[in-house]
C-alpha cells in the first residue's frame, strides 16, 4: 500500500508539474501556466490543497485521477468497498472545489 501511495504521489506531482488539467475527469481544472516559475506555482497550490482534504479522499483522488486506476481497482488496491470509494472521491472533489471558491 505504502508502495502505491508513493507511485500516486510521484505521479501526481509530474502531472501537476505538466499542469496539463484533465478534462475527462471531474476535477478542478488548472489553468495553463505560460512559464516555468507559473508551473512551480500551480504544483505547489494543488498540492497544498490537497494536503487539505482528508487523508483517504486524497488517497482516492491521486489513485483515480493521477493514476488513472477505476474505483473497483481502488477497491481492491485499498481494501476498502466499493462504494465507500467512490464516495470519498466525490466528497473529495466537492472540498477541493470549494477551496478553490468554485460552486460545489
Amino acid at each position: 500500500r505504502a508502495y502505491v501511495l508513493r507511485m500516486a504521489h510521484n505521479s501526481s506531482m509530474d502531472a501537476l508539474n505538466k499542469s496539463q488539467g484533465n478534462p475527462d475527469h471531474s476535477v478542478p481544472e488548472f489553468v495553463e501556466p505560460e512559464n516555468d516559475l507559473d508551473r512551480r506555482v500551480d504544483a505547489k497550490r494543488a498540492s497544498a490543497l490537497l494536503g487539505e482534504i482528508p487523508t483517504e479522499q486524497r488517497e482516492a483522488v491521486l489513485l483515480r485521477v493521477f493514476l488513472g486506476l477505476s474505483y473497483r481497482e481502488i477497491a481492491a488496491v485499498t481494501a476498502v468497498p466499493l462504494f465507500t470509494v467512490a464516495s470519498r472521491f466525490r466528497l473529495a472533489i466537492q472540498r477541493l472545489r470549494r477551496l478553490m471558491g468554485e460552486p460545489s
